[in-house]
């Protein structure tokens, strides 16, 4: 997933940049690098209804339990957060992730549109209000070849992959929870698989004992290729 929140502290329901590369692997995501369309949101100004301040010290507990507690503050899954984005953005909805910022819990999704340009949806996780969008600035982003994209390439570079999956990101993470009883934390579009080139959804599954599941769906066919739950 690219970096749509970049300059701003942030939390990842999962086990941080370190646990997802050792779930998925070093896999390259899709999308582009995102710059806010309208007046920037102040420092002190709520994103949610839900304010993880009352969580108490997420960033100070173990990955497994900061990913429990926003979990269960959410009132609002990932296809909740999905429709909503796609509401206000029609396209194709290509990451999302559940996260702490600004002391307020979000979904972030990333939809390509009808247009072929990237947008980045700030969700509400108390009530699925999108309470934020940016737009593409128009530099492409990082391609899904893990190249630089230059003058919009890398960026229609990963429409044309986003284009490809014939299975939708709420699909996935449907298949996803088929196979890991759970919610659904994190899931984005990935290029590769296992080193070589393959289009699959990575979903972030933390089960009902609190494991925290990195669960790779083909993009294409729909079926589970891999769990791997990530270490204590």
């Amino acid at each position: 997933m690219s970096d749509i929140r970049r300059n701003r502290r942030r939390l990842r329901l999962a086990t941080g940049i370190a646990g997802s590369v050792a779930l998925f692997g070093a896999g390259t995501a899709l999308g582009g690098h995102l710059a806010e369309d309208g007046a920037r949101q102040g420092e002190g100004v709520p994103l949610s209804s839900v304010r993880t301040h009352d969580l108490g010290r997420i960033a100070a507990g173990a990955p497994q339990e900061q990913a429990e507690r926003l979990s269960l503050a959410s009132r609002v899954d990932v296809a909740a957060a999905v429709r909503a984005a796609l509401a206000r953005t029609p396209g194709r909805a290509t990451a999302a992730a559940l996260e702490s910022e600004q002391g307020s819990l979000v979904w972030e999704v990333e939809v390509l549109d009808h247009g072929g340009r990237w947008h980045g949806l700030t969700v509400d996780a108390g009530n699925a209000a999108v309470v934020r969008r940016r737009t593409d600035g128009g530099g492409g982003g990082s391609g899904a070849t893990g190249e630089a994209g230059a003058g919009g390439a890398g960026g229609a570079q990963n429409a044309r992959l986003a284009e490809a999956a014939e299975v939708t990101l709420t699909e996935a993470a449907r298949g996803a929870l088929a196979a890991v009883a759970g919610r659904v934390g994190a899931v984005s579009l990935e290029s590769r698989f296992e080193g070589r080139r393959r289009l699959n959804w990575a979903v972030t599954v933390q089960d009902h004992d609190g494991r925290v599941h990195g669960v790779c769906v083909d993009a294409v066919g729909g079926e589970v290729l891999r769990d791997r739950v990530a270490a204590s």
